[in-house]
């Protein structure tokens, strides 16, 4: 438990090392980008949107709230999810094939 509390107390003590270190990483990720952070924004944005029209107005028409939550909860909660476990997903794929060399096989 000694070991929790010191790496919290060095997280929070490099907390500004960290939140620079943060934003570096975004600004590098999305400096190609014509929007720049604003895509990541956007981007969600306009799935939600998408799919809003297709499935909450046009597919289940006029049903109402699911247990009297609106169906935008739902889909906010369900995109955003997908988004991170797919980029997740996505990025362990590509590290482990930049890591790995495996042998190659012939014949197969």
């Amino acid at each position: 438990m000694k070991n929790v509390f010191a790496l919290l107390k060095e997280n929070f003590e490099n907390l500004p090392l960290i939140w620079k270190l943060s934003l570096y990483n975004i600004k590098a990720q999305y400096a190609n980008h014509y929007l720049g952070i604003l895509w990541a924004i956007l981007m969600p944005a306009a799935q939600v949107g998408v799919f809003y029209v297709i499935f909450g107005l046009g597919l289940r028409g006029d049903r109402g709230d699911v247990q009297n939550v609106p169906f935008l909860v739902y889909l906010i909660t369900g995109i955003f999810a997908f988004s991170f476990i797919s980029g997740c997903i996505n990025a362990a794929s590509k590290y482990s094939e930049s890591g790995l060399s495996l042998p190659a096989v012939n014949g197969l």
